[in-house]
C-alpha cells in the first residue's frame, strides 16, 4: 500500500496491479462514522483480472460484502486500459463492534474471477463517540469525584435543599412502587398522550384508509393489521388496507373483512383513480416510508396521521441515497401531517425541531396478551418442538424480524461461533443449543447469511422463512435474541415478554425504552463475545430455574403495554383528528 495526498486528504491507493481509491466524504474522511457502521465508497479494478466480490472489515468477525460494480464513468476517462468498463464502483456499510475501541483497522478486500482473495485498501479510522449508544453502566464510585461534582452544578441545584428534596422524593416514589411489585417507574411516563376527555368512538362510524409500505408480516404492517382490526370488529369502522405491493398480510386482512387495495404512489393518475380517496375520514399513514400518502391527503383535503415506527435517522432508512431532496421532502411530509405519531421517547426527541402547531404526539404500543395467553393454553411445546424436529433436551434461541445487517443476525451467528470454538462454556444440561433464525424472505442479505452458516459450518443454526406462524416459535424457545443495531419499538421483543422468555436485547434506545436490565440481559450491539457471554448467563439461569426477569417482563406489559389499554388511546386520537378536521372545515 501506498498513501498519497489529494487536495490535502490523504487517500490509501492500492498497488499496481491494481488500481483504485476509497472516496473522500464531505468532511474530508475517507468513510462517515453513523451510529453503528461505517459507510465506505471507492472504486477499484484490476489491471487483468476481474473482480467479483468486494468485502470490509474493521472486526475479521464481521466482514461485511459491499455492492460492487457500480457504475464509475469518470474512471475509463482517465484509466482506458483497465478492466470492467466503469463498472468498477463500491459502497456498502460495515459494522463496527460498541466495544471495539478507536482506531479502527478498516480492511477492504477483493475477491476475483480465477478465485483468489487479496487485500486492496488497509487503513486507520478514527471515528468519534456516538454519546446516543453510551450504556448505561457507571464508573466505580469516588468519593473525591461525587463531591467535586456536587461543587460544580451546586448552583444549578437551587442549593441543597433542591439535592436533598430530590432525593427524597426519588426514594418515596421508588418505595411505593417496590409496594405494588414494580421493578421500576417507566421512564417518560407523562410525555405519553392521553384523550383529554374520552370520545364515544362509537356513536360515529368514521371511514378510514390505513396505508402501509408493504403487506409483508413485518412489525409495522402487523400493528396496521391489529389496529384496522380494533377498529373495524370493535368500533364498526369501515377500513380500508392500501399498499404499494402485495403480500402474505392480505390474506390476514381478507380473513377478517378488511378491504384491500394496492396501489402504484409512483403514477399520480393510477394513484387517485386506484382508490376513492374522497369517500374516507381520515388517512393513517403507518410508515414514514410510505409518506406519499401525506401529501396525498392533503391534495383531497383529508386529515393525515403519520405513524412513525422507524429509527430515528433517515439514513438508516435510506442509507447514502439520503440525498437533500428526500430531506426536504421528509421534513415537509412530518410538518403537513394534521398529526404525527412516534412510539417512542427517543424518536420524537430526535425530530422535536419539525414539530408544527403541537402536531407530535407519543403513544406506546401494544401485545395483544389475552390473544397470546390463549395460544399458550391450546398449544404444547413438546408437541411444536416435535413438529419441527428439535430435541426436548436443546437449549432453543429464538431471534425474529427480517434478515438484513440493520437487525444483526449475523453477530448472533457470530455469538453461536463464538461458543463452538470454545470462548464459553454451555451449561452440561443444555450439552447442544439451537439457534432459529426467523423470517428470511428470498433476498440478497438471507442468501449470504446462509453461505455464511454453511461456510462456518454450524449446524445449530437454522434460517426459517418469513411465516404468519411466529407464535409457535416463540412458544418453542426457552430465550428470544434481540441483536439489532436500531429498532423502533421491536413488536417480538413485546411478544416474547408476553410469554416469559428468557431475553437477551441490544442496549440500544428502542429496546431501552420497553426493557432493562431488571428484565433482560442488555448487550452492546455487534459485540459476538459480549451476546455469547449473555447466552451463557441466560442457559445458566434457566438451570437455576431463575424466572426474575421473565416474570418482571410480563408484569412490564400487563402494566403499560396490554392493547385493552392501548387501541383505545390510539382511536381516540384517530377521532379527534377526523373531528378536528371536520369541524375546521365547517367553519
Amino acid at each position: 500500500m501506498t498513501e498519497t495526498e489529494a487536495v490535502g486528504v490523504p487517500l490509501v491507493v492500492p498497488e499496481t496491479p491494481w488500481w483504485g481509491n476509497l472516496e473522500s466524504s464531505k468532511s474530508g474522511t475517507p468513510v462517515q462514522v453513523d451510529h453503528w457502521q461505517l459507510s465506505v465508497w471507492g472504486w477499484i479494478s484490476h489491471e487483468k483480472a476481474h473482480v467479483v466480490k468486494v468485502e470490509a472489515w474493521v472486526h475479521p468477525w464481521l466482514p461485511s460484502e459491499l455492492e460492487y460494480q457500480k457504475p464509475r464513468p469518470d474512471v475509463p476517462q482517465v484509466f482506458p486500459d483497465l478492466s470492467g468498463d466503469g463498472l468498477v464502483g463500491f459502497e456498502g456499510q460495515v459494522v463496527v463492534p460498541s466495544s471495539l475501541p478507536a482506531p479502527w483497522n478498516l480492511t477492504v478486500t477483493a475477491k476475483l474471477d480465477d478465485g483468489t482473495c487479496q487485500v486492496v485498501f488497509v487503513r486507520r479510522i478514527y471515528g468519534p463517540a456516538c454519546a446516543e449508544e453510551l450504556h448505561d453502566e457507571l464508573p466505580v464510585y469516588s468519593h473525591r469525584a461525587f463531591w467535586r461534582a456536587i461543587k460544580i452544578l451546586r448552583p444549578t441545584l437551587g442549593g441543597w435543599s433542591a439535592l436533598w428534596s430530590e432525593r427524597a422524593a426519588l426514594r418515596e416514589a421508588r418505595a411505593i412502587f417496590e409496594k405494588n411489585g414494580a421493578t421500576e417507574i417507566e421512564p417518560n411516563r407523562k410525555n405519553f398522550w392521553h384523550a383529554p376527555v374520552q370520545p364515544a368512538l362509537q356513536s360515529r362510524a368514521l371511514s378510514v384508509a390505513i396505508v402501509n409500505d408493504n403487506f409483508s408480516l413485518g412489525g409495522a404492517a402487523l400493528f396496521a393489521f391489529e389496529y384496522a382490526r380494533y377498529l373495524k370488529q370493535v368500533l364498526k369502522w369501515e377500513v380500508h388496507m392500501i399498499a404499494p405491493c402485495d403480500g402474505p398480510l392480505r390474506t390476514l386482512c381478507e380473513n377478517v373483512g378488511l378491504r384491500v387495495t394496492i396501489v402504484n404512489p409512483l403514477d399520480a393518475t393510477q394513484l387517485d383513480a386506484g382508490f376513492d380517496w374522497q369517500s374516507v375520514n381520515l388517512i393513517v399513514v403507518n410508515t414514514f416510508v410510505a409518506r406519499w400518502a401525506v401529501s396525498l391527503a392533503e391534495r383531497w383535503g383529508k386529515p393525515s396521521l403519520l405513524y412513525w415506527h422507524e429509527g430515528a435517522r433517515m439514513r438508516m432508512i435510506f442509507g447514502r441515497e439520503t440525498t437533500e431532496e428526500i430531506r426536504v421532502q421528509s421534513a415537509e411530509a412530518m410538518r403537513s401531517a394534521t398529526c404525527v405519531v412516534f412510539v417512542t421517547q427517543w424518536t420524537r426527541s430526535h425530530h422535536a425541531q419539525l414539530e408544527r402547531n403541537n402536531n407530535f404526539r407519543l403513544l406506546r404500543s401494544w401485545v395483544d396478551l389475552a390473544r397470546v395467553d390463549q395460544f399458550l393454553a391450546q398449544n404444547d411445546v413438546v408437541e411444536l418442538r416435535r413438529r419441527h424436529a428439535i430435541p426436548e433436551k436443546n437449549f432453543v434461541f429464538v431471534c425474529m424480524g427480517s434478515i438484513c445487517d440493520r437487525k444483526g443476525q449475523r453477530t448472533l451467528i457470530r455469538a453461536v461461533q463464538w461458543l463452538r470454538q470454545g470462548g464459553g462454556r454451555v451449561p452440561d444440561r443444555h450439552r447442544e443449543i439451537t439457534v432459529m433464525v426467523v423470517g428470511a424472505r428470498p433476498t440478497p442479505d438471507a442468501a449470504r447469511m446462509a453461505e455464511e452458516v454453511e461456510l462456518l459450518d454450524l449446524g445449530e443454526v437454522r434460517l426459517i422463512a418469513e411465516t404468519p406462524q411466529v407464535w409457535e416459535f416463540l412458544m418453542l424457545a426457552d430465550a428470544y435474541v434481540c441483536p439489532s443495531f436500531v429498532e423502533g419499538f421491536p413488536r417480538s421483543l413485546m411478544e416474547a415478554a408476553a410469554m416469559r422468555k428468557w431475553i437477551i436485547a441490544t442496549s440500544i434506545p428502542g429496546n431501552r425504552e420497553m426493557l432493562t436490565e431488571a428484565e433482560a440481559w442488555m448487550v452492546p450491539a455487534g459485540d459476538p463475545p459480549a451476546l455469547a457471554q449473555a447466552m451463557q448467563r441466560v442457559m445458566k439461569a434457566a438451570d437455576g430455574h431463575d424466572y426474575r426477569r421473565p416474570d418482571a417482563a410480563r408484569w412490564k406489559m400487563e402494566r403499560w403495554f396490554d392493547d385493552t389499554q392501548s387501541l383505545p388511546v390510539h382511536a381516540a386520537l384517530a377521532f379527534e383528528v377526523a373531528q378536528r378536521m371536520s369541524v375546521s372545515a365547517a367553519r
